[in-house]
């Protein structure tokens, strides 16, 4: 048997009630959360058993179109941001198919940024060094993988055809253990210390290295392949919002003073 279906795409739009509605909701919100205490207090009781999200957004720039996690641009509501001060709500203001009500929690002063703001990207960091140094310590003395894996509790790993221009996905992104790896000194015994790497700490041992003849290499062809892919990536950075990399270094010589966030 076959069937034959035909169907009709309708959107669905709120009504002009519902938008109403939605409307005075966050009006009484924005009237009723003056401060950050009862901004959250008003959320807690009020609006998070109705399946209403808070959401935080960091980071946002003076010529930012959009706020990460909202759905839809407003230019107007990001200026309303800038102008406020810590503590102050804004809003609400129709973002997308949203009322959104926020409230600024807090404002990066341009210069060195502060402990508290820096910390998680840093943290994580440092404590990952801190581990390494702990896992190094207690490794000791470099002789064999046998005796480094019975002090970690460590089943020996071996990776096959790891190449210059990139480990392999046993290995993944790990800089350190690949020049480790390919340096003459290591070739056919165990590298002198434990290595510090981006997902743990690795005592390597190089078996073997070997070399693969490309008949049709041309340093040339080469260098025009590299110019290209640059590029392009510098084009794809402009297209992107990433800046130009040759004139951000220029406006930052001379001290360039941007005020497009007053007038757009």
């Amino acid at each position: 048997p076959a069937y034959k279906i035909a169907y009709v795409a309708k959107p669905i739009d709120a009504s002009q009630e519902t938008d109403n509605n939605a409307q005075n909701a966050a009006s009484l919100f924005a009237g009723d959360s003056r401060d950050e205490k009862s901004f959250n207090q008003n959320w807690e009781k009020n609006l998070k058993g109705k399946g209403i999200n808070k959401l935080t957004a960091a980071d946002i720039k003076p010529l930012d179109f959009a706020i990460q996690g909202i759905n839809g641009t407003s230019r107007k509501f990001i200026k309303d941001i800038f102008e406020a001060d810590k503590g102050d709500v804004v809003g609400p203001e129709r973002v997308g198919d949203s009322y959104v009500v926020a409230i600024v929690t807090d404002i990066s002063k341009e210069g060195v940024s502060s402990v508290a703001h820096a910390r998680p990207a840093i943290e994580p960091l440092l404590r990952n060094k801190k581990k390494a140094e702990l896992i190094k310590k207690n490794i000791g003395q470099v002789t064999t993988l046998e005796a480094a894996s019975a002090k970690v509790s460590q089943q020996i790993q071996t990776v096959d055809s790891v190449r210059f221009s990139g480990a392999s996905n046993m290995l993944g992104y790990e800089p350190k253990v690949l020049g480790a790896a390919f340096n003459p000194a290591n070739k056919g015994k165990v590298a002198s210390e434990p290595i510090a790497g981006q997902a743990g700490v690795y005592v390597l041992r190089v078996d073997n290295t070997t070399t693969i003849p490309v008949e049709t290499a041309s340093i040339e062809d080469q260098r025009k392949m590299m110019e290209n892919q640059t590029r392009q990536r510098i084009m794809s950075q402009m297209q992107y919002g990433g800046g130009n990399p040759f004139i951000e270094p220029l406006k930052k010589s001379i001290k360039i003073k941007d005020n497009r966030a007053k007038f757009f």
